[in-house]
């Protein structure tokens, strides 16, 4: 019992440490992007420029922007980066490695108990393969496809850009947590000796591939993917109230799975929920509800690679917003 209290107050203060801390990203990009456009906009040479309508109207595949979940990859780094490394970031960096190594003197009880449950409970030692199944990242890009079928079979534009936003917060997100994987090394439960895993910095990829869970701990990916999910579809859909609390709640149920099965130690999820935090609000900035979507300016200081056409030719444009 005294076990169960302490997982779940951990549990609260880490959620909601990690959303008052990925407020700095909340804002980034400030404004709507093309994607909100309520008409093609046009570049120097007069080409138009595929975009989004306002939530509602109806969309053509043609307007459509496709290639943006691949061409604000760039983008969206910078936009992290900068914002991570910017003065206003240092208390939450700081913060979240306090929590993280904080935590870290809890690691190895929390994990034993947590995974001494599926041995008690079958009914948990299914929910728990179920939760973990379910931060498998090949499920949210089917989610991201899922909506994509229903924004072009029905013309609604939201579901479009949700899509779109999904599949690009995936990748951009993905990439950074291998990344990190790949430098810290840290081994995971069911690989490691000692209470909170070794630590083998810049691991060999080629031993790293054979032997995955002996360095892939740090920060945890199926939590980056769940995180991310629940902000974007939150931005997208701010009327459904009730998508953060019943996704966090997934989450968390996800990061107790992961640390039953012996695959995370509770120290990797705050980076994770960060990341995935962080990323959603950098691809999907929160607009507010649909009635309160009335601009239609685009984005200032932005810098986009935007494909061009016309009936005769086709190009590719760089575009910079002042």
């Amino acid at each position: 019992m005294n076990n169960t209290f302490y997982a779940l107050l951990i549990s609260l203060f880490i959620t909601s440490s990690i959303i008052h801390a990925g407020s700095i990203y909340a804002g980034t990009p400030a404004e709507p992007d093309s994607l909100l456009a309520s008409a093609a906009a046009e570049d120097s040479s007069g080409l138009k420029q595929p975009v989004f309508k306002t939530t509602g109207q109806q969309d053509s595949l043609e307007a459509l922007p496709w290639h943006q979940m691949i061409t604000r990859i760039p983008e969206d780094y910078y936009s992290f980066f900068t914002t991570s490394f910017s003065s206003k970031a240092l208390p939450v960096i700081a913060g979240i490695a306090a929590i993280t190594g904080s935590i870290m003197i809890v690691d190895k009880p929390l994990g034993a108990w947590s995974h001494s449950l599926i041995h008690k409970s079958g009914t948990y030692n299914g929910f728990s393969g179920f939760m973990v199944e379910t931060g498998n990242g090949k499920y949210h890009f089917l989610l991201a496809g899922a909506l994509f079928l229903y924004g072009f079979s029905f013309g609604d534009s939201r579901a479009l850009k949700t899509a779109s936003n999904l599949a690009e917060g995936i990748l951009v997100s993905g990439i950074m947590v291998q990344l990190l994987k790949r430098i810290t090394g840290r081994g995971s439960p069911e690989a490691s000796s000692n209470r909170s895993g070794e630590w083998r910095l810049f691991p060999n990829p080629s031993k790293y591939q054979k032997n995955q869970p002996k360095y892939y701990a740090f920060p945890s990916g199926h939590i980056t993917t769940a995180s991310l999910t629940v902000t974007v579809l939150a931005n997208n859909y701010p009327e459904a109230k009730w998508i953060r609390p019943v996704g966090y709640a997934l989450v968390g149920g996800m990061g107790l799975g992961l640390m039953s099965r012996e695959m995370h130690w509770i120290s990797d999820l705050p980076l994770g929920m960060l990341l995935g935090y962080a990323f959603g609000n950098i691809v999907s900035p929160a607009m507010g509800t649909p009635e309160d979507k009335k601009s239609s300016s685009p984005a200032k200081g932005r810098l986009s690679i935007l494909p061009s056409y016309s009936p005769s030719s086709c190009s590719i444009s760089l575009v910079y917003s002042f």
